[in-house]
């Protein structure tokens, strides 16, 4: 029973016409086939020649850079001198001793010459009170 209904359908399927323009239908698409053809083939080959771009890069040898040390020739007269603990410095808390000049300024000043001596024709330096009003703002406050 099965094959029958399949013999007849195949029947019925082999008895109906093509729609107009198959032909035309069938050459479009056999030219768009062409065009993707294309596009794949240069897709294929943008990537191939992307990995063996990449493959070179990690197979060619670097070339190697030798570095030589210069000689250095260091003249020492002679080695620095040890420092050991007892020999530390540490500041002075005392003021340095004062010179012959300050000491003379000092003998001068403790005599009391300097102040009886005034100066001539010069008078003490009188200054004015200085008053400064508040400021006064615009809204009364």
């Amino acid at each position: 029973m099965g094959v029958e209904q399949l013999d007849e359908a195949l029947a019925a399927y082999s008895r109906v016409e093509p729609r107009i323009g198959i032909e035309g239908r069938i050459l479009a698409h056999v030219a768009l086939g062409c065009r993707r053809r294309r596009w794949v083939a240069a897709g294929w080959s943008v990537g191939t020649i992307a990995a063996l771009s990449v493959a070179g890069l990690l197979v060619v040898p670097k070339p190697s850079i030798t570095v030589v040390p210069l000689p250095i020739h260091v003249e020492v007269e002679s080695p620095p001198p040890q420092i050991t603990a007892t020999e530390t410095r540490r500041p002075s808390l005392r003021p340095a001793p004062l010179t012959k000049e300050e000491r003379a300024w000092m003998t001068l000043g403790d005599s009391g010459v300097l102040a009886s001596v005034e100066p001539a024709g010069i008078e003490p330096l009188q200054i004015e009170e200085l008053t400064i009003p508040p400021l006064e703002s615009e809204g009364g406050e």
